[in-house]
């Protein structure tokens, strides 16, 4: 995942506090990857080892190995298409700085270096999650107690989650009861009033869904939710769902 809401709070504090600095000292930089799911984990351990490619982490997903998993770490690279990994003193700058306001750089590991990482060392003694494991026994539970502990910036209506239940749009009302995203429950207001099950449009692709959204009148502005959508999972899915229900005159 992308999307820093999917950060522990402070971590997220410091990350935004990082894209501040960099922007003053004119470092392109773009945070690419957040929390990780146990699957997502075990599948870059499997890269080296049992599938192709170089290895590119030694923290197993099913030990919860990895800072990722509990939402204490990020990782980034240079915003610039051909450069993205390849200018080490652009990671030795962002390093220093991300240093400098309390983050410990993977550029500093001694085993594994890893140059586009940072981590909150807070919560993780000697670099290890075992603390964590030990108080929390899952990311999940350490997870549960920060994210329910702060109410939704951008909560969807009851009604909605159950009109898109009702119109066979969303599958799993829960997962969408716990995302925050601005705007999201004005969209799903508008689809409710646009939306009809017996419609099927044929949707090739998000990009097809926005415009078609647009055309029905769900959105004016296909251009904030492509912004959206890499920090969001299955935001991609629910605009195509929703974009298959629209009447379009």
């Amino acid at each position: 995942m992308r999307g820093l809401q999917h950060l522990h709070p402070e971590a997220r504090e410091r990350a935004e506090e990082l894209q501040l600095l960099c922007k003053k000292n004119n470092l392109p930089i773009l945070i690419t990857e957040t929390l990780r799911t146990t699957a997502e984990q075990n599948e870059l351990y499997a890269k080296g080892r049992t599938t192709p490619g170089k290895i590119v982490t030694h923290a197993k997903g099913d030990t919860y190995q990895s800072a990722h998993q509990w939402g204490v770490a990020f990782d980034f690279c240079k915003n610039i298409k051909g450069q993205e990994y390849s200018d080490t003193a652009f990671f030795k700058a962002i390093g220093a700085l991300g240093k400098a306001i309390g983050l410990f750089w993977g550029g500093d590991f001694k085993s594994f270096v890893d140059l586009p990482h940072f981590e909150l060392p807070k919560y993780l003694p000697n670099n290890s999650t075992s603390q964590l494991k030990n108080k929390y026994g899952t990311p999940s539970k350490f997870i549960a107690e920060w994210t329910l502990a702060q109410p939704a910036l951008y909560p969807i209506s009851q009604a909605n989650l159950a009109a898109m239940s009702a119109l066979g749009i969303m599958t799993s009302v829960d997962y969408w009861r716990g995302v925050n995203v601005q705007y999201l429950d004005e969209l799903l207001t508008k689809a409710c009033s646009k939306c009809d099950r017996s419609v099927s449009n044929d949707i090739i692709g998000v990009d097809h869904a926005l415009e078609v959204l647009v055309r029905g009148g769900v959105i004016s502005s296909p251009d904030y939710w492509r912004r959206v959508l890499n920090d969001v999972k299955y935001l991609d899915v629910l605009l195509v769902g929703i974009a298959r229900r629209v009447v379009v005159r």
